[in-house]
């Protein structure tokens, strides 16, 4: 059976916290979820909620920046009622994939749609993925053998341009 996708939970307000985590851990039972109400990102997560702001301040940001530089494939999801523009214009540039108000509900449904699609993509990956000591160098393999594949697909449509007649100005008035 294959892993399940790792979700990290950051939230100061202990009741958001545990809704949040209901909430996923019903609508989405093959994760596994940590919750922490302190603004802590390390760890091997594939996914991120979190909370803009911790203890007065607005931080969601930086937080974001900093998964981003631990776990540059992850999927991150702002989830707080103090998105302001500016804020999300930094998690956009920071790579956030979704921001929802926690006072809409149908935003954290939203949310939960684009989380089951990840958990989905996570989950193919890994049961397609090899297992054991060889795993690694099988798996590199498989993207050397994919990038060669594109660039002999690439060369060919390369070849077929050049092979072909060149159109001449008196075919073209005809």
């Amino acid at each position: 059976m294959a892993e399940k996708a790792k979700i990290l939970l950051l939230d100061d307000d202990p009741a958001a916290l545990r809704f949040l985590e209901y909430k996923l851990r019903r609508s989405i039972p093959e994760v596994d979820c940590e919750a922490r109400l302190q603004p802590e990102v390390d760890g091997d997560f594939d996914i991120y909620f979190i909370d803009n702001e911790f203890e007065g301040q607005r931080i969601a940001a930086q937080l974001a920046d900093r998964i981003r530089t631990l776990k540059p494939s992850a999927l991150i999801i702002a989830y707080s009622a103090t998105l302001d523009r500016d804020t999300l214009k930094r998690l956009m540039q920071a790579g956030c994939t979704k921001a929802c108000d926690k006072s809409a509900p149908s935003e954290l449904d939203a949310a939960l749609d684009v989380l089951r699609e990840h958990v989905q993509r996570i989950r193919m990956a890994r049961k397609e993925a090899p297992r054991g000591p060889l795993g690694s160098l099988i798996q590199g393999l498989r993207t050397v053998t994919g990038l060669i594949e594109a660039w002999d697909t690439r060369l060919r449509q390369n070849n077929r341009q050049l092979t072909e007649e060149p159109k001449h100005e008196n075919d073209a008035a005809a």
